[in-house]
């Protein structure tokens, strides 16, 4: 399954932090879980040499314990983050859009990472924390 979307990024609060190059952290997090990064940005470039975009690959972790409810029903997404910049940049509101091309392979297990102390008080059937996420391994 492929799916396309255009997003709005929303910034993170950030306290007393410089970014690099006047770059920003933005929000990743969409319901049990976060997109994390699994590459650097890529130039993206026309016919004549000009920048018109960045490429990224993302891919979905599960980091809360809602997410373990039914394992069998997930598989594991993958997302190319297309950043318009260069001489796109003049484009109205396109400063925080991407698009999106996000995949589902039900082929492969999904990625967890849990937060510390995430499954503590959550019903597990007997499994233990390492139990669990083993056949994710």
């Amino acid at each position: 399954m492929v799916t396309y979307v255009f997003v709005n990024l929303t910034k993170k609060a950030v306290k007393n932090v410089k970014l690099k190059g006047g770059k920003h952290n933005f929000i990743r997090k969409a319901g049990c879980g976060t997109w994390d990064g699994q590459t650097k940005k890529t130039e993206i470039r026309d016919f004549n040499g000009d920048l018109i975009g960045e490429r990224r690959i993302l891919s979905f972790e599960i980091n809360e314990a809602s997410g373990l409810e039914d394992l069998s029903r997930l598989g594991y997404w993958r997302m190319q983050e297309y950043i318009f910049c260069g001489i796109n940049k003049n484009i109205p509101n396109v400063a925080n859009t991407v698009l999106c091309k996000i995949k589902l392979d039900y082929s492969k297990s999904p990625a967890i990472k849990l937060k510390e102390g995430v499954l503590e008080g959550v019903a597990t059937d007997g499994c233990s924390k390492e139990g669990i996420l083993e056949a994710f391994h």
